[in-house]
């Protein structure tokens, strides 16, 4: 990897700017157990990251190490409305350094819990997301609940506060790409003696998740 120059970062402060500014990429992992990088993974994520000057971050598929069998894990192309705060890049992304600073040093909130979050969402504002469609390198998956429970991870009571960070963050990017939409009233509206000119029925499935809309309600 001579010819390039990294970062590894570990937190943003004026000292790791100071670093950054001689390096080329940044490489973020963002788990603590052991990775397996692909014959030539790096040099394939730099080749994509140099196709164009407005690339911000790169990310690939990989393979997944759970117990003693290895599955593939694809990870889908990130678009505009791509504002999920566990959208699934995988564990390895590569971040132009210029890209990063512009960024970071535009940001003036400060996330305990949101800051990758924040600083991709408004990477996103200027430069491009890239998803490498090729599997790159294996990691271990210590978290083995099925999807269904995962996702529901929010209405955990003690997930509240990352909850709220999260979604200020959302919220500040919407306004900075001007979709976000003020509440219009809030006065209460009597269902039974006003009319409405549109009627919408919103169906959530539930089967088997009694607590997790217990908790949801709770929650507000």
């Amino acid at each position: 990897m001579a010819p390039y120059r990294w970062a590894l970062l570990h937190k943003y402060d004026e000292n790791n700017r100071r670093l950054m500014q001689s390096t080329d990429y940044i490489l973020l992992y963002t788990k603590q157990t052991p990775l397996k990088l692909g014959l030539y993974a790096l040099e394939r994520m730099v080749q994509v990251m140099e196709n164009n000057k407005k690339n911000g971050i790169v990310y690939a598929d990989r393979y997944q190490q759970i117990h003693e069998e290895l599955k593939q894990a694809p990870v889908i192309d990130y678009q505009l409305g791509s504002v999920r705060d566990d959208f699934d890049f995988g564990s390895i992304l590569l971040f132009s350094t210029s890209a990063f600073t512009y960024t970071a040093d535009k940001l003036y909130k400060r996330y305990q819990y949101a800051g990758l979050y924040n600083m991709r969402l408004f990477i996103a504002v200027n430069y491009s997301i890239i998803h490498i469609n090729e599997y790159l390198y294996t990691e271990v998956e210590t978290d083995t609940r099925k999807s269904g429970e995962k996702q529901f991870d929010y209405v955990d009571p003690k997930n509240r506060e990352v909850q709220l960070e999260m979604e200020a963050a959302c919220t500040e990017y919407l306004k900075c790409i001007d979709a976000y939409l003020m509440p219009s009233s809030s006065r209460t509206v009597n269902l039974y003696n006003e009319t409405f000119e549109f009627e919408v029925s919103v169906i959530i499935p539930v089967r088997n998740r009694i607590h997790t809309i217990r908790d949801a309600v709770s929650s507000l």
